[in-house]
């Protein structure tokens, strides 16, 4: 992926597609940041659509079609559960650190339910490849963990021993080992609960915070990957050239008030939040175009599953 050159590139040329390119250039690589997640995305649609190739559609993920950025067309997935060979009602899981792997030709698909890791596991060289595999914390609870890991393997069912969150398979070239770990620290994704019937009616709550009209700026809010913390995101909505300088005040619950200076475009800053139900309080001081001060109104952001923020489609949480 540390290859890719962008979609600016109007002549022919197979530069970017050494090796060592990403390391020793020459780069012609223009890359306009809003397209970083868009091409991420087309990273993990490979990487899902690899895994349901090579294991004959045995692991396969609901998705719908992104086709409205710019000239990016990619599936997006993640919003249902799918299956992990004879494992149904299986949730996308990507996150670093859930296993580590000894060779880097391994790439790996992680999926989940509740009691149940599941990895799959593909090996991009033309040759087999011996791999240790390392539970990671969220799998083994960060205790010693022993027992038996299921594998699925050129069409067979097989089983392998864990020691101290360990474990050896062999992978064929440019083939897949899908394994599966029961674990009773592993529990499905918080979203799993909720209830999207009528999502399009259900109220934002505290999880978005708008201008209020009458010259107001300023713009929040919240991202929330796990149920224990989140991440409270503000933003401005001016050019380069119309603002001199902004700076965000912020204070989390009862907390003291702080103060981040932000001096470059995009006038945007993120704050994560241990405390998962505290509010994010906020508000901006800019000086403008013309040299005039000006400050924001007070917004607060809180997301749904806080029992501050109680909402009945997150009430499982």
């Amino acid at each position: 992926s540390a290859n890719y050159p962008g979609y600016y590139i109007t002549h022919m040329s197979t530069i970017y597609m050494k090796p060592d390119y990403p390391y020793e250039g020459p780069s012609v690589s223009v890359i306009e940041y809003t397209h970083i997640p868009a091409y991420l995305a087309k990273l993990q649609d490979f990487l899902i659509a690899q895994a349901w190739s090579w294991s004959d559609q045995g692991i396969e993920f609901p998705w719908l079609r992104q086709y409205r950025y710019a000239y990016f067309d990619n599936k997006v997935y993640g919003f249902a559960p799918g299956k992990f060979f004879d494992q149904d009602d299986m949730w996308i899981w990507l996150k670093r650190g859930l296993i580590e792997v000894d060779n880097v030709q391994i790439d790996w698909l992680g999926a989940r339910k509740e009691g149940l890791f599941a990895a799959a596991l593909m090996n991009e060289d033309g040759m087999p490849i011996d791999v240790t595999v390392t539970l990671g914390d969220e799998i083994t609870g960060g205790a010693p963990f022993s027992g038996t890991a299921a594998f699925y393997s050129m069409g067979e069912a097989k089983t392998t021993t864990t020691v101290t969150g360990q474990f050896v398979l062999t992978v064929p070239a440019k083939g897949l080992v899908g394994v599966t770990v029961e674990s009773d620290k592993v529990q499905q994704p918080r979203y799993a609960y909720a209830d999207l019937t009528d999502v399009n009616s259900t109220d934002t709550g505290l999880t978005v915070a708008l201008p209020q009209g009458g010259g107001d700026f300023g713009t929040g809010y919240v991202l929330q990957i796990d149920p224990y913390s989140y991440f409270a995101y503000t933003f401005l909505p001016y050019k380069p050239d119309e603002v001199q300088s902004a700076i965000l005040y912020f204070r989390i619950g009862d907390g003291e008030w702080q103060s981040q200076t932000v001096g470059a475009y995009p006038f945007e800053h993120i704050q994560e939040v241990v405390q998962v139900n505290e509010p994010f309080t906020f508000y901006w001081d800019i000086v403008d175009d013309s040299g005039t001060p000006r400050q924001s109104a007070e917004k607060q952001l809180l997301p749904f599953r806080s029992p501050a923020n109680a909402n009945p489609v997150w009430d499982r949480f």
